[in-house]
């Protein structure tokens, strides 16, 4: 199966469905029903930017991880109650944070509860899927 381990950056997994958060001995997994490779990615077989699926999102060498919901009657954020899966419909932002030789993926979306954000502390990442499905949900848009 193609893979990367590059470029976290140029990876948009915006809208990107959440099947299923795995804690394994190699990181968390995260089973994704798609993710979007941008034009400039070098693991892009296309000139435009590409729609992969099924995938895979591996975080290597997890140091720790913290979840957090909004709660909308305190209007204040509180512990997640559901640290395991803190994430449980689809990925709306994802960004890489490097400081001070530590690497952090922040991920923002929906759970049943409300509003989430998920922080993990990792080694890296790898994406992993089966087979380009056709150009990513942006090109060309708006129209």
């Amino acid at each position: 199966m193609p893979s990367t381990s590059e470029r976290f950056d140029l990876l948009d997994l915006h809208d990107a469905p959440i099947l299923a958060i795995e804690r394994t001995r190699d990181g968390i997994s995260l089973r994704l029903g798609h993710a979007n490779l941008r034009a400039e990615h070098p693991a892009n077989p296309e000139p435009t930017a590409v729609c992969v699926q099924p995938c895979v999102l591996l975080l290597r060498d997890v140091a720790g991880e913290r979840a957090r919901l909004f709660d909308d009657a305190a209007q204040a954020w509180v512990a997640h109650a559901d640290a395991a899966a803190p994430l449980s419909g689809e990925i709306v932002e994802a960004r890489q944070v490097s400081a001070d030789a530590v690497t952090s993926y922040r991920f923002a979306g929906m759970h049943t509860a409300g509003w989430s954000e998920w922080e993990v502390t990792a080694g890296g990442f790898t994406l992993t899927w089966e087979r380009v499905s056709g150009e990513a949900w942006f090109v060309g848009w708006p129209r």
